[in-house]
Formats: structure tokens, C-alpha cells, sequence
């Protein structure tokens, strides 16, 4: 399974020799009947020019260390760039090829220029692009040939074709087991881009797949089916002072066809972004924002926010929202921000109401305080939430407590979920350090308790741990931790 870390770790080569290895284990008992825990071991080299990684995960349950194995080289030389192994490739605003953090192609900015890495820092399973790759850079333009070779999980027809293929990456037990590696997928195409400063860039891009067995599902008309299958789009950006516009369209061959646009203004105090993406029926992208391939009907989506703020006063509405038109559902989440820094202490105040899937839609408010206190951040979260229609509700007390200490950080957390009804899960964010399990999620009544702590040693490397206990008529303890280490060599 992708790793959990939501931000894109990308640095450059400047050092003359460097080792970084990154160690992430967690484990707890809330599912006790898996009895061996998940984790993640990354190790990366980097010198002028030169770099490699290699990739170990494993998710809990799974009996090998090494149930998914990866990494790559990459070495440049002059206005060339080669990269062996996994590798990651982006175009546009990701709706054929797009990097792992970026699926939902929030971010406008997908081409990686020649100072960032094009190795993955995270296990990218059932999704991992496995071969080579050649990048071009001359002055303003940049060509990439990309192959790959990659096995996928899949479930089989009686008749040995695809029915469909499986990205959880979990095996288990025999029934995941059987799923395993069952299908191969070539993948091989080229992109043209011209990047002129951040005034304007743009490009073009195309890619065949060629799967190793015949897709026949029998369940959707809206699938895909056979072996071949051709991707190709066109995107473009526009800068201008304080406005953006970004802009792709691509084509699916067997499919449809899929657009997805970009705006950004920020004009007196006011900041605005719309984002908006259309999905024809049967639009195919194996390596894009929307990879699964099978049952693809039409669909539509959209969000945005808009924020103002003068001096101490900030306000704020966003809200995202999809159309699958044949179910003709409207899901969405609408939420309004309120925040006051009155110094000591700051308020916050959210409204929202949210739409989750086929489950019943709900409002919720939040009131949060925040006090900084030197080394000391005090954090007051109140949460009410209720369903529409039935008499799910749920109250949220929380108090996070931080400190900086001179090489590193405490963190103490408390809360208190009163729930009642069914369908209600409340989240609520706990401080921590390394970004290791950042939130917690109830659906039923119970106390919370967590401590995290993180050490510096210089620039040696880091250690994190958290522990977590949980009561609700009988305790549950939950642990992780995450250790980084590594040196410069000159």
C-alpha cells in the first residue's frame, strides 16, 4: 500500500555524498487477530548527479518483511537525465500520469524540473511505474521517454482473463495471496514540455499500456476491455501578476475524454481557487489521478475556496463536490471558517456540512482555541456534530498540549468522544511528532490519551515515538514510532 506520508519528499543532489535511512514501525490492538505489525524502511544515497533508493514495506498482517520490495538509480550527465528501477512520472495536472502526493491535482505545478529527484520516496504498490526513464533539458525545453514493466494484482475469470484489477496491496492470507502479481503491464510513452520561466508552460504527452492478459469483466459496460490501450493529453499554464490559469485535456483510446482547469486569484486581501475536472464514461488512465479501469462512468468535480483576510481577521468558504450521473448523487463537504487572533488567545470558529458517499449527510461546528506561550502551545478543541436526518450526534472534547525543548518536543493529548446513534465517526487531530499518527477516529463513546515525544541529534537524524490508549469498556493501546539517520560525507 502507498505509504502514509501525505507530502512529497523531494530534495536535490547539492551535497557531495549523502545517506539518509528512514525506519517507521506501528503497531496496536484494536485488531489483535493480526498479530505482526506494518513497516516502512527507505534508504537513499545522493552525491553531485547520482542517486538511489531502496524501498521495504510491509502492512499489518503480512508475514514478509519484504512483501513489497523497490527503488531505483538515477544519474545525470549533462543535458541528460537517466533514471533505472521505480521511478516517478507526472504530466500536467496528473490526469494520465501523476506523482504520488498529487492525485488529486490540486497542485498546478506536475512538472519535476531538473533539480528534483524522479525516485519515489514512498512504497508505491500495485501503482509503482518499474523500468527506465531519459530526460532531455535544453534551455526551456524538456523531453521524457519513460518504460515500464510492472506486475498489478488482479482477479481472475474462470477463463484465466482480467475481471478486474486490486490496489490494496494487502496479502494476508490465501484469498489476497491468489490475487497477487496476476497480471504484467507495459507502459511506454514520451512528453514534449516548454517551461518559460513561471510565466507560461506547456506541453504535450502520450502513452500506450499493454497488459499481458485480456481484460473481460462481467459486470460493467463502462470497463475496460482487451489488452491495448493508448493515453494521450495536452495541458498548458498561464501566470499573470497575481492570476493563475492552468488547463488539461486528454483522450483515452478505447474511452472518452477527461478535462480538468485551475484558477488563482488574489486580489485585495481576497484569495481565490477553483478547481474543476470532468470525467467522460470510459475515460482509461492506468497511471493517472484516476487508475482503476474498471466501471468508469461519468463524473464531475469540483472545489474551491475562497479566503479574505485584514489584519487580525480572517474568513474563509470552501467545499468540494463530484456528480456521478449514474447514480445522479450530489456528495460534497461545505465548510465555513471564522478566526479571530485576539494575541491570547487565538479563536477559531468552522462551519460545515458534510457528504459522505452513500452515507447520511451531517453538520458539524468546531470552536478551537490556541494559546502560545513561548515554548508552550495550548490547544482547545470543542466539536459538535449531528446527522440530518437521524439521531446520530456527536460531542468532541480536546486538549493538545506541545513543547519545544532544546533538541526536540513533547506532545500530551486528552479527549473525549460522546457519541450517540449509529453512522457517526468524529476525528480529532492529536499533536505528535514526525507527522507519526496524526489523528484518531471514534464511532463510539470513549476516552482518548496519547503521549509523543521526538529527539533531534543534530543533523545526524531524528527519532519519534507516540503511545496511545483508548477506553471504551475494555483498553486498547496503539504505538508507533519513526527513526531517520544518516550523514554527509565530503
Amino acid at each position: 500500500m502507498e505509504d502514509s506520508l501525505r507530502k512529497r519528499e523531494q530534495g536535490d543532489s547539492s551535497h557531495v555524498r549523502e545517506y539518509r535511512l528512514l525506519l517507521r514501525m506501528r503497531n496496536d490492538t484494536i485488531k489483535p487477530e493480526l498479530k505482526t505489525m506494518p513497516v516502512f524502511l527507505r534508504l537513499c544515497g545522493s552525491e553531485v548527479g547520482r542517486e538511489m533508493v531502496l524501498l521495504l514495506e510491509k502492512d499489518k498482517g503480512e508475514r514478509s518483511l519484504m512483501d513489497f520490495i523497490g527503488g531505483g538509480i538515477s544519474i545525470k550527465t549533462g543535458v541528460w537525465r537517466f533514471s533505472f528501477g521505480d521511478f516517478l512520472a507526472g504530466f500536467g495536472r496528473g490526469l494520465i500520469l501523476a506523482l504520488p502526493y498529487e492525485r488529486s491535482g490540486l497542485n498546478s505545478s506536475q512538472f519535476i524540473s531538473e533539480s528534483k529527484s524522479t525516485l519515489p520516496k514512498s512504497a508505491q504498490e500495485n501503482r509503482n511505474l518499474r523500468g527506465a526513464r531519459a530526460d532531455l533539458h535544453l534551455a526551456n525545453l524538456g523531453v521524457t521517454f519513460l518504460g515500464s514493466y510492472s506486475l498489478r494484482d488482479a482477479i481472475l475469470n474462470p477463463d484465466g482473463s482480467v475481471a478486474r484489477l486490486s490496489f490494496s496491496g494487502v496479502h494476508r492470507d490465501s484469498a489476497t495471496e491468489a490475487v497477487r502479481n496476476q497480471v504484467g503491464q507495459f507502459l511506454s510513452g514520451v512528453s514534449l514540455r516548454y517551461i518559460k520561466s513561471s510565466i507560461f508552460q506547456g506541453g504535450v504527452c502520450a502513452y500506450s499500456t499493454i497488459f499481458t492478459r485480456s481484460f473481460s469483466p462481467k459486470d460493467s459496460t463502462v470497463s475496460f476491455f482487451g489488452r491495448n490501450l493508448g493515453v494521450g493529453s495536452i495541458y498548458f499554464a498561464i501566470n499573470h501578476s497575481s492570476k493563475q490559469l492552468d488547463l488539461e485535456v486528454a483522450r483515452s483510446i478505447p474511452g472518452g475524454v477527461a478535462a480538468t482547469a485551475n484558477i488563482n486569484v488574489s486580489e485585495g486581501g481576497i484569495k481565490t481557487r477553483i478547481s474543476g475536472t470532468v470525467f467522460q464514461s470510459r475515460f482509461f488512465s492506468p497511471a493517472g489521478r484516476k487508475y482503476n479501469i474498471n466501471q468508469v462512468r461519468s463524473r464531475l468535480e469540483v472545489n474551491g475556496n475562497i479566503e479574505y483576510k485584514k489584519g487580525a481577521l480572517k474568513l474563509g468558504i470552501s467545499g468540494n463536490t463530484y456528480r456521478d450521473y449514474f447514480t445522479d448523487s450530489v456528495p460534497a463537504r461545505l465548510l465555513g471558517s471564522f478566526e479571530y487572533n485576539f494575541g491570547v488567545p487565538e479563536i477559531r470558529v468552522r462551519l460545515g456540512r458534510l457528504y459522505r458517499m452513500e452515507m447520511e449527510r451531517s453538520r458539524f461546528t468546531d470552536v478551537e482555541a490556541l494559546i502560545n506561550h513561548r515554548d508552550m502551545l495550548f490547544k482547545l478543541l470543542l466539536r459538535d456534530q449531528y446527522l440530518d436526518y437521524s439521531s446520530g450526534r456527536g460531542i468532541l472534547l480536546a486538549l493538545a498540549v506541545k513543547k519545544k525543548l532544546n533538541k526536540g518536543e513533547l506532545s500530551f493529548n486528552v479527549a473525549r468522544f460522546l457519541i450517540s446513534g449509529t453512522n457517526m465517526t468524529i476525528t480529532v487531530p492529536e499533536s505528535g511528532s514526525m507527522r507519526i499518527e496524526s489523528s484518531y477516529s471514534s464511532r463510539t463513546s470513549a476516552w482518548r490519551l496519547s503521549l509523543a515525544g521526538g529527539y533531534r541529534w543534530s543533523k545526524f537524524g531524528r527519532l519519534g515515538m507516540k503511545v496511545g490508549v483508548v477506553h471504551h469498556g475494555s483498553l486498547l493501546f496503539d504505538w508507533a514510532t519513526q527513526l531517520e539517520a544518516g550523514g554527509i560525507v565530503d
